[in-house]
């Protein structure tokens, strides 16, 4: 579920010569407490139910209580967030992005959190949600993006992604700190950079190469540990279609 809003500046798009400028906030949220019996017997109902409650506070403009709730049975709750800030710039054939992404979420105790829907635990890796290079970020992250998307021409065209930012420490202290003794954990910043490359041979046929750095400042949030990630792809695809 996301609660957003988009906004397009004309005057912004004269000014710049460009087809679209578009702003964009949202909140969203694949988390809820959905206990087995309700799922069962009344889904329908405690879904209502949440509904209800979440536009009754709108109407009375407790617009704070609705995106802080915390006590959804069926509907996912905003409080766990994955927050999502950017502008967008399109001419005919260039597109700038610059998002703001934050998928960290406050924890329920000292040493437990409500994980997003990047939780590292899912699997990450070649064409994952329409990306060839995986999942670039992976489990929970506060991250700035900028992307350049250029169509040189009908047939070829390039992908740009830069990213910064950090992963807060989710994971349990007290374990953590058995297998790292004397030691606290550090924030685990990282840099990285993608491209790839597009070109169609034919409107059938496309042919593409991508590759993905990023260097992390405190891998396993320990002090000073730096690590590097390279991953790489080559892909060939063709489409059949069936004559009628």
């Amino acid at each position: 579920m996301d609660l957003g809003a988009r906004l397009r500046f004309r005057v912004l798009e004269q000014a710049l010569g460009a087809k679209a400028v578009h702003a964009y906030l949202s909140r969203g949220s694949k988390n809820e407490t959905w206990p087995i019996s309700v799922f069962i017997r009344k889904p329908l109902y405690y879904i209502g139910k949440d509904v209800e409650k979440d536009m009754s506070e709108i109407a009375k403009s407790q617009v704070g209580v609705f995106w802080n709730e915390r006590q959804h049975v069926s509907v996912p709750t905003l409080a766990a967030p994955n927050d999502t800030a950017g502008l967008l710039i399109a001419w005919p054939n260039i597109r700038l992005g610059v998002e703001y992404s934050d998928t960290a979420n406050v924890p329920n105790g000292p040493n437990s959190g409500i994980r997003s829907f990047v939780s590292g635990d899912y699997p990450t890796g070649f064409y994952y949600h329409g990306d060839p290079l995986g999942n670039a970020l992976g489990g929970e992250a506060q991250t700035t993006s900028i992307r350049l998307d250029v169509d040189s021409g009908q047939k070829v065209s390039t992908s740009t992604l830069v990213h910064v930012g950090h992963r807060p420490f989710r994971d349990n202290l007290i374990d953590w700190q058995a297998s790292y003794p004397g030691s606290s954990p550090a924030k685990n910043r990282f840099f990285g950079l993608q491209e790839t490359f597009k070109w169609k041979f034919s409107p059938m046929t496309t042919a593409s190469v991508g590759a993905s750095w990023e260097r992390q400042n405190a891998v396993n949030y320990i002090e000073g540990r730096q690590g590097n990630t390279f991953r790489w792809y080559v892909d060939l695809s063709h489409r059949w279609t069936k004559k009628q």
